[in-house]
């Protein structure tokens, strides 16, 4: 136990450092990961960093391209697209079955990920912002007890929840990220799922994940063309 403890702190340590190196911008999108040099420049053994990547992937931060090569993940605009349009078919449905299930607990805990991610949004901390977004939403996906869409969902958001982190931590000029209305339209999905019947659930979550959608690729795209100028 005291060993698994170990492990799994410096499994956080090494992808706290590695978070820290793309903010940084010693990091970028697409970049391939030598790991002895990332080992020595994080300081950590290459076992921990091993152990540490392998969460990472889990994450969606890094991609696994075959046994030798990891690259940080890059996502192009059609991909995203492609995520969102998965999200699209499944996640109205779970929120749906969802709804069945949830209890006062199940909405306090939605509702301390949306305070989070306030909270984040005005500190500008988009990893935190991203992570309780994420948790947001895998939690109706769990509490709809439809495992395959869960395991659905989780495989194409969470690369687009990090890639999204990764964009938004690289040094940039300054981009606007509209985190107030962002939260202003989770509160609605949370008082749906409170009030609304099956078909209104469906409805607003399908609503709101095209807006998000759009919110989010424009937003991506405008930091994108922002880093080109300012690095001409």
């Amino acid at each position: 136990m005291v060993r698994n403890l170990r492990n799994a702190t410096l499994r956080r340590e090494v992808a706290d450092l590695f978070l820290e190196s793309i903010m940084q911008g010693k990091l970028r999108p697409g970049e391939r990961i030598i790991q002895s040099k990332l080992a020595r420049d994080l300081g950590v053994s290459h076992s921990a960093l091993r152990e540490g990547l392998l969460d990472l992937e889990r994450q969606g931060l890094v991609t696994k391209e075959d046994r030798r090569f990891t690259r940080i993940t890059s996502l192009d605009s059609q991909e995203i697209e492609d995520a969102y349009e998965m999200r699209l078919m499944f996640e109205p449905q779970a929120a749906v079955s969802a709804s069945k299930n949830f209890t006062p607990e199940h909405f306090a805990k939605l509702e301390s990920f949306l305070q989070e991610m306030r909270e984040a949004g005005s500190r500008k901390e988009f990893a935190a912002y991203n992570r309780n977004d994420l948790a947001f939403h895998q939690l109706i996906w769990k509490l709809s007890g439809r495992k395959g869409i869960e395991r659905a969902l989780t495989a194409v958001a969470t690369p687009v929840f990090s890639f999204g982190t990764i964009e938004l931590s690289l040094p940039r000029p300054q981009a606007d990220f509209n985190y107030v209305k962002n939260c202003e339209d989770h509160m609605i999905l949370i008082n749906t799922l409170k009030k609304g019947g099956p078909e209104e659930v469906r409805r607003v979550f399908e609503e709101k994940l095209g807006v998000f959608r759009k919110r989010y690729v424009d937003g991506l795209r405008k930091v994108q063309a922002q880093r080109a100028e300012a690095n001409k």
